[in-house]
């Protein structure tokens, strides 16, 4: 068996330290500059992109600060969109995991809007162990705020999201989605921590929308509106 963890945080490998030999320990170093480029090389080659010399540049600064794999896959993902007349700076790569992590979400607000995203999101964080994809439609549907951003100028004949919409946001993050079995239900949830703690300051930092979520989980759980139609506010436009 094999365990990782940090070295410092939870406490956990002190508590690992009191019940196992020193032997049993092996330090994970980030990785050498030229190896994680060539990584990173090897990605955009089995994507048949390249980069110019003037990005490559910038991914090589980047790497030299921070040299984890999850880092190098962000930077590959940011690097294989960019076309080679793009001239990129050091702002288009921070070298800490988080602040990639926020461009990534600031992408997809810009493409498939903010509050789509940040309640989609909200949903994913907020769940204990994970959203089965069905009931994460359902919760969106059932959000009142997120039905007047997608349908602000007209009513539909089912007052339901189209499932192509998170359909959409998922194809952008689903290699940072894990799927697993709960409760005899296949759900989706971060596959790493450092996703959660971007998610969690990002969307679920106000005590008020994290009682918002928290309740309309509660009313979709509780099956509130599985009988009966759920009250709904228009606007002026609508």
């Amino acid at each position: 068996m094999v365990l990782s963890t940090l070295p410092y945080e939870y406490d956990c490998l002190a508590a690992l330290k009191q019940v196992l030999p020193e032997a049993s320990y092996i330090e994970v170093n980030p990785l050498p500059v030229d190896v994680g480029m060539q990584i990173i090389d090897d990605w955009l080659s089995s994507a048949s992109r390249t980069v110019s010399q003037q990005q490559r540049e910038i991914m090589t600064v980047a790497a030299k600060q921070c040299s984890l794999p999850l880092y190098l896959k962000l930077v590959f993902d940011q690097a294989r969109r960019w076309y080679s007349y793009h001239t990129i700076t050091s702002a288009d790569l921070p070298v800490t995991i988080p602040t990639v992590i926020s461009l990534l979400f600031d992408k997809l607000e810009r493409q498939h809007g903010k509050m789509l995203v940040s309640r989609a999101l909200s949903y994913i964080t907020a769940s204990p162990s994970g959203v089965a994809e069905s009931e994460l439609e359902d919760l969106l549907s059932c959000d009142d705020v997120v039905l007047q951003d997608v349908y602000q100028y007209w009513l539909p004949p089912v007052r339901r999201i189209p499932p192509l919409l998170w359909t959409r946001i998922r194809s952008e993050i689903d290699e940072y989605l894990v799927e697993r079995e709960t409760d005899n239900n296949r759900v989706i949830y971060w596959y790493h921590r450092q996703f959660i703690e971007v998610a969690r300051a990002r969307y679920l930092h106000n005590e008020g929308v994290v009682r918002e979520i928290h309740s309309l989980c509660a009313d979709y759980y509780l099956g509130t509106w599985a009988n009966q139609e759920k009250p709904f506010k228009y606007t002026d436009k609508q």
